[in-house]
């Protein structure tokens, strides 16, 4: 979407720090504003550093606010996922297409990454109480030499001048100077946030905007590091040091999720809450002194993963990757082979450049070495990029049209089913519990609820299972809900337990394992996007088979469901809800069997092949007593065509003249006397739809029907 911003005529232009209100209440912060050939590009961020905006709208100022409002006959888009892409067109990397209505149907997001704004890279050091002497330990021992830059964010005081500029420049010799009049950022200097001031980067330059809290919170860090990883992708480095609080934490994950490389205090710090919420939430690379963090930042500056011009994966070569492909299969059991190639190779990328391996033949040989490694590289492409509530409007729009349609299909004792594929570590599905919960709340009834999260990632299902969060995510769940959902534990938020109840999590390969079927609402957020197309086309008739006939399908901000209109109908283009789409064809797509890149290589271990010749048997057995012991049945689609077949079912099924038909109903025994016979000694046929159904089965992938006893 073209994010052009139309000027009234005759309105003064907005400057930067001047305050934007949405016509939700919601403030921001006007960070950038350029002219090209057609209008004027803007870039505000919120007062909280939460959410950013880019937007293609007309403005006009408001006289009584004091501030710009956007003509509410036009739209102010969120900037999450289309700044980079903005930012390229700004650029004339590519063409400019005519701006895109919310309606229409988006493109799944492809593998071309924008750059970085500025050629080197660009370090963040965060710090707050104790952070002038680990400063000054980490400044002393830096190369003057890294070609990197510096800023330094740390929480001043904004009634009293600052001198940390002027102390911390006695440490190094780089020129160390406090931010003033918007600087170009440049290689080898360091820079000093000023105080009563917050902070961003936008298009390789510093910008100060008025400081606010926000719920008595004040984290400019955060602010900071999340412009940071915008702007500078995989070329964004962060590190924490001293502090009390969690500032940082989500700024690093912003960091972690963009590529970038990440650093956390060890126990040489004075006050370790904000190293330590950083380490707890899992982003933290390498957890050094102050000193050994400089010493480290030398060293990855010479590697070529953040010294190129060009894209990170430009470093891996695609045909030298099935080596690595193949040991993440051995290891974890999951196939790679259809994820995104880019983004494969800028993990692996990002791996070699923490260990300062250069080639794909010695990163190989690394992991072959170092079994840990496997994992945390399996980590690293399943890197973690959740959180509560993420893109707050989509929650409000579940709430406020998607549960209403759902519940309106069901009585007080029918269960609402949720499915959150790809959950991490499980903040979406419990905020899906607790949004359900506040929306039964208010409509003054309560239905049973069932919400299955799965994810082919063990660690993050363990970490969710046990709901246990940093302080951090108070900076995204509110006071209320922290009050009424959340409690404290050993420095922790929990998960409340009537909300934990509500949610299911497994370990499950939606790609290759069988799907959950009938439900009403399936989130499936931002996992298309790492997928190659043949994946795709998979995925999404996998998602509408397992819904409801009224069943909802959200999917991610950068996401949509391509050529299969067919399948669904949008409810909300802009917010990726879709609808799912009756058709004939019941039946899940056939499951993916996995490459085995590893059959050809080696024999399978001689207890494996027990084991299946084990798992043979007890199939035989079970076949046996199926067919000579139990009742006759059959298996049926929903719409009652019949499957399979168990047992003799000629004393109740036979085939009419004419026209083949497998329909249950059809093929009821056609003597209406014989059921007359029935009725008169008190017995129906088994097979009457009338009777109660029977699961065979309690594993994730549901039979769609049965009949039986």
């Amino acid at each position: 979407m073209d994010c052009l911003v139309t000027i009234e005529q005759g309105v003064r232009t907005p400057q930067s720090g001047e305050p934007l209100i949405l016509a939700d209440g919601r403030r921001f912060v006007f960070a950038t504003i350029e002219n090209d050939l057609r209008g004027w590009w803007f870039t505000a961020f919120a007062h909280d550093g939460r959410s950013t905006l880019q937007g293609n709208t007309r403005l006009a100022w408001d006289s009584q606010a004091s501030a710009w409002r956007p003509d509410p006959a036009r739209q102010v888009h969120r900037f999450d996922s289309l700044m980079a892409r903005s930012r390229n067109k700004a650029a004339g990397r590519v063409p400019k297409p005519p701006a895109a209505s919310f309606d229409a149907q988006p493109e799944t997001v492809q593998d071309a990454v924008p750059q970085p704004a500025l050629p080197f890279p660009v370090v963040c050091i965060g710090a707050s109480a104790g952070g002038l002497e680990a400063f000054t330990h980490l400044l002393s021992a830096l190369p003057t030499d890294t070609g990197m830059a510096f800023v330094l964010v740390s929480h001043l005081s904004p009634s009293h001048a600052s001198h940390l500029a002027e102390i911390l420049s006695r440490a190094t010799q780089l020129p160390v100077n406090e931010v003033k009049d918007e600087p170009r950022v440049e290689p080898n200097c360091v820079y000093v946030i000023p105080p009563d001031s917050n902070m961003i980067i936008a298009q390789g330059s510093l910008k100060l905007i008025p400081r606010h809290k926000v719920d008595g919170r004040h984290h400019p860090i955060d602010l900071f590091l999340e412009s940071l990883a915008h702007d500078q992708k995989h070329k964004s480095i962060a590190v924490i040091l001293s502090g009390t609080g969690s500032d940082g934490t989500m700024g690093m994950d912003e960091i972690k999720a963009a590529g970038g490389i990440t650093f956390a205090q060890d126990e040489s710090a004075a006050y370790e809450g904000m190293p330590r919420s950083a380490m707890m939430a899992g982003t933290v690379d390498f957890r050094l002194a102050p000193a050994e963090i400089a010493r480290e930042l030398g060293k990855i500056a010479r590697h070529a993963y953040i010294g190129t011009d060009g894209p990170p994966e430009g470093i891996v070569e695609s045909a030298q990757t099935a080596p690595i492909l193949r040991l993440l299969h051995q290891s974890s059991g999951v196939d790679f082979t259809h994820y995104k190639t880019a983004t494969l190779r800028r993990r692996v990328a990002r791996r070699m450049a923490l260990h300062k391996v250069e080639t794909l033949p010695e990163y190989a040989e690394y992991l072959r070495d170092h079994p840990v490694e496997i994992e945390a590289l399996f980590q690293d492409i399943l890197i973690n990029v959740t959180s509560f509530f993420r893109d707050p409007e989509t929650f409000d729009l579940l709430r406020t049209r998607v549960f209403p349609r759902i519940v309106a299909e069901h009585g007080s004792a029918d269960a609402i089913r949720m499915w959150v594929v790809g959950c991490s570590t499980g903040e979406e599905a419990y905020s899906l519990a607790i949004v359900f919960s506040e929306f039964m709340e208010r409509e003054g009834r309560t239905w049973p609820v069932q919400i299955f999260a799965t994810d082919l990632n063990g660690t993050g299902i363990e970490r969710a299972r046990t709901g246990l969060y940093p302080k951090s995510i108070a900076e995204r769940v509110s006071p209320e809900r922290l009050r009424r959902f959340f409690y404290e534990l050993d420095g922790k938020y929990r998960v409340a337990k009537a909300i934990r109840d509500l949610c299911v999590f497994a370990k499950h390969n939606v790609l290759e394992d069988p799907p959950f079927s009938r439900m009403d609402v399936i989130s499936c957020r931002n996992m298309l996007i790492y997928l190659e197309p043949v994946m795709q086309e998979h995925l999404l008739p996998t998602l509408h088979y397992a819904l409801k006939s009224a069943g909802v399908l959200l999917l991610g901000g950068s996401e949509s469901t391509g050529v299969h209109h067919d399948l669904f109908d949008p409810i909300d283009a802009k917010h990726r809800l879709y609808g799912r789409k009756p058709t004939a064809n019941r039946l899940p797509p056939p499951l993916i069997e996995g490459l085995r890149l590893d059959r050809h290589k080696h024999a399978p271990p001689m207890a494996a092949v027990e084991a299946r010749r084990g798992e043979g048997a007890q199939r035989e057995a079970d076949r046996i007593l199926l067919a000579r012991y139990t009742p006759p049945g059959v298996l049926v689609t929903e719409d009652l065509e019949i499957l399979q077949f168990h047992g003799d079912t000629g004393a109740y099924l036979t085939p009419l003249a004419g026209k083949a038909s497998l329909n249950l109903v059809k093929m009821l025994y056609r003597s209406r006397a014989g059921q007359g016979n029935c009725r008169r000694r008190g017995r129906f046929p088994r097979a009457l739809p009338s009777t109660r159904c029977a699961r065979a089965s309690s594993h994730a992938a549901e039979p769609r029907a049965h009949i039986g006893e």
